[in-house]
């Protein structure tokens, strides 16, 4: 049913949090399944299989396949080198421990290791490298993870997206108590079909999981309550009919992705920080915005579902809301009716989409309290009518799919 693909992936702006402050001769940016070092090529060296690039004063970029072969001469004496290492067509499927220690291994920061046949990651595989600040391990094939990753106190940010990994045993993913630095965990378009409470130890200061793409049927009831400064969380794509636990537990949460899966109802009424939220295919026929009750909420994405009927029942609802909502997505659903009541709720909406619907019309009054309309989205709902004094009272919002389009371009450049 779901096209994963088709999924939206957040990208990190930054590969390391604290990579970029220090790697200021180079550009680096993770793209889905790419890791792509743009600097200042002044000089390379090959041997052994192994090149060597110098992008700077003690900076360097190896790439290798087997780096306990290489021994690179390193020009740098004022202070330790700063190296991005490249393992590209390692043989073996079974790394084992300290399999790629080799005589540079304290100054890799960036481990870049995508697209090899590996299989089995064997307990402290990467150990050796002790100052590694971001490791991309994605599209490896990797089906079984030891605690391959123990030690590792300096590393922010971990990919080990597009593998084959089904389970997480406990203890697996494990940092020293109040030790670990990881920000960021993408484990993304995995076969994960289940996570608990002992998945992860030590990981409190996580700042951003990527789930998507997995077959999460279930999630520990108390999954959630170790990631206490969670800022970004998505579980899209990951074919969920039902979520049990509540997101109770993260206090810190700002942006929730549910969207492509199986929801009918979700509670986010504990979520205190959050500002988006994508509920987009899924299939909700109805959404109680009480649940957004007290909550700065500014982007909600309900598109592609089966809602029907537009309303709030409590119109305390945006009250004690510290921000607004102001854009709202409702696209391509089977809503026919919209309560003259919502816009008094919500009436700080800026951008709302209620395209690819069975809307009639809007009843008399029902924007009369809007403030800050600016685009609003009614185009292929094909028995639409929008009476003149409804186009009054948004005589200042540039609306969609009332008008033909030669009348469009008339109206934006008038």
């Amino acid at each position: 049913m779901l096209n994963p693909s088709t999924c939206k992936k957040r990208v990190p702006l930054a590969v390391s949090y604290r990579s970029m402050a220090v790697y200021k001769e180079a550009v680096i940016m993770l793209l889905p399944g790419v890791l792509v070092v743009s600097a200042l090529q002044r000089s390379r060296a090959s041997h052994a299989g192994c090149t060597l690039r110098s992008d700077g004063p003690c900076f360097y970029t190896i790439a290798c396949a087997a780096p306990a072969t290489f021994r690179p001469a390193l020009d740098c004496s004022a202070v330790d080198p700063y190296i991005t290492l490249h393992i590209k067509q390692s043989a073996g499927h079974n790394i084992t421990a300290n399999h790629f220690t080799s005589e540079f291994d304290s100054f890799v920061r960036i481990l870049s290791a995508i697209g090899n046949d590996w299989h089995y990651l064997q307990n402290n595989a990467f150990s050796n490298f002790k100052n590694v600040l971001y490791m991309d391990l994605s599209e490896n094939h990797i089906v079984s993870l030891g605690t391959a990753f123990s030690g590792l106190e300096q590393m922010d940010s971990l990919n080990l997206s597009r593998n084959h990994i089904e389970t997480i045993k406990p203890g697996v993913l494990q940092f020293s108590e109040n030790k670990s630095r990881l920000y960021l965990l993408d484990l993304s378009y995995n076969q994960l079909t289940h996570l608990s409470e002992d998945s992860f130890v030590n990981v409190n200061n996580l700042r951003s999981l990527y789930l998507q793409g997995n077959k999460l049927n279930t999630l520990g009831d108390h999954f959630f309550a170790k990631f206490k400064h969670l800022n970004y969380l998505n579980l899209c794509c990951s074919n969920m009919g039902s979520l049990r636990m509540t997101f109770k537990y993260l206090p810190s949460l700002k942006e929730l992705n549910l969207s492509y899966n199986n929801l009918k109802k979700v509670d986010i009424s504990k979520v205190k920080s959050l500002e988006t939220i994508d509920l987009s295919h899924n299939d909700f026929e109805e959404i109680y915005f009480e649940n957004f009750k007290g909550l700065p909420i500014v982007k909600v994405d309900l598109s592609f579902n089966k809602l029907k009927k537009l309303y709030v029942e409590d119109s305390a609802v945006a009250s004690n809301a510290s921000r607004p909502l102001v854009k709202l997505y409702l696209n391509n659903n089977d809503i026919s009716y919209v309560d003259e009541t919502f816009f008094n709720v919500f009436s700080y909406i800026a951008i709302l989409n209620l395209s690819y619907n069975n809307i009639v019309e809007f009843k008399a009054d029902t924007f009369r309290y809007v403030n800050v309309l600016k685009i609003l989205i009614v185009s292929n709902n094909p028995k639409l009518r929008l009476a003149d004094d409804i186009s009054k009272e948004l005589a200042q919002t540039f609306i969609i799919g009332k008008f033909p389009p030669s009348q469009i371009r008339k109206r934006m450049f008038t």
